[in-house]
């Protein structure tokens, strides 16, 4: 049996950076996840008389790069945008569902990740998220996630935590997407994708080869967003791109939601100050469609505190 299939990649927050933990989560993988420990190659390439380039190549600095692909469910995505936002407060529980409002924070948590395929277990410490992807497509698409981290390089030998099960919630679709533009709704949208990216710069210091810290740098928000314009009412260009120098900002807010009450799931996403002149408005007639693709950004501002929040219910009772 192909490993791919038997793949099961795991979870759990750190309550010191770089001090593994236990993992608490299961994240299904729908693509194969890349574990890659890099170390910078120092090169001895000093002439000696004799016709060779190099005479020693030296182990320096190392970390780990983590990448992860998969449906973006209920419980799960919580801990990545936890992970990439910093900020995070539960409110009170209503038939078992708790409300998570996620915001920016200058510091953001870091995750033991478990790689648990069955032939060998390995264990990568002290992982911050990088960038978070979200995206789907009106007609077909799960709402999913493409998440890097950056963290200390992998301890093997070990076990996996044992226990852990993945979520049974079903993940959202983008037919049911709602989507706002300037407070008015677009139901036309055909595809989004949102791009959360935080550099984490590795900082080395002497006595070890894996990072003494790393840190997390500003928070950028970017889309891009495709609507059909191919009827009587299509917007115009110009509603996005504005006048007189300016490029034009008003609120964007998607809304993925399932159940009511104790089986409500529900993911918010609201850039109140969305910004769409990063890069060109296009329109697109190929493919038999007509249709027009913004590329944007979420600009800070105080409603949300950042470039954007986001506002998720399920029925985890903490992060």
């Amino acid at each position: 049996m192909p490993i791919l299939s038997l793949t099961k990649v795991n979870l759990g927050k750190e309550s010191t950076w770089g001090t593994a933990v236990a993992a608490t989560h299961v994240l299904p993988v729908t693509a194969d996840p890349t574990f890659a420990n890099e170390y910078n190659a120092v090169r001895d390439s000093g002439r000696r008389g004799i016709a060779a380039m190099d005479f020693a190549l030296l182990q320096g600095g190392g970390r780990a790069n983590v990448s992860l692909e998969g449906p973006a469910l209920p419980a799960g995505i919580g801990h990545l945008l936890y992970g990439v936002m910093g900020g995070l407060s539960t409110g009170s529980a209503t038939s078992g569902v708790y409300p998570h409002t996620i915001t920016l924070a200058s510091s953001v948590p870091s995750f033991t990740i478990e790689d648990a395929n069955p032939v060998a277990y390995r264990e990568y410490p002290g992982c911050k998220v990088s960038e978070l992807r979200l995206s789907f497509a009106a007609a077909d698409g799960l709402l999913s996630h493409s998440t890097s981290f950056v963290g200390l390089t992998g301890v093997s030998g070990g076990t996996a935590t044992t226990g852990l099960t993945a979520e049974t919630a079903k993940p959202w679709i983008g037919i049911d997407t709602s989507v706002s533009i300037g407070g008015s709704a677009a139901n036309r949208v055909t595809s989004f994708e949102l791009t959360l990216s935080r550099a984490q710069e590795v900082v080395h210091t002497t006595g070890s080869r894996d990072p003494s810290r790393i840190d997390e740098q500003p928070l950028e928000v970017t889309f891009s967003i495709s609507l059909d314009a191919g009827t009587a009412n299509a917007d115009d260009l110009a509603k996005y791109m504005g006048t007189a120098g300016a490029f034009t900002e008003n609120a964007l807010v998607l809304t993925h939601t399932y159940g009511s009450t104790s089986t409500l799931r529900s993911l918010v996403f609201t850039a109140t100050a969305a910004n769409y002149g990063d890069g060109p408005a296009t329109r697109d007639l190929g493919g038999g469609l007509y249709q027009i693709t913004l590329n944007g950004r979420g600009i800070y501002n105080t409603t949300d505190g950042g470039p954007c929040k986001f506002v998720l219910n399920n029925t985890e009772s903490s992060y």
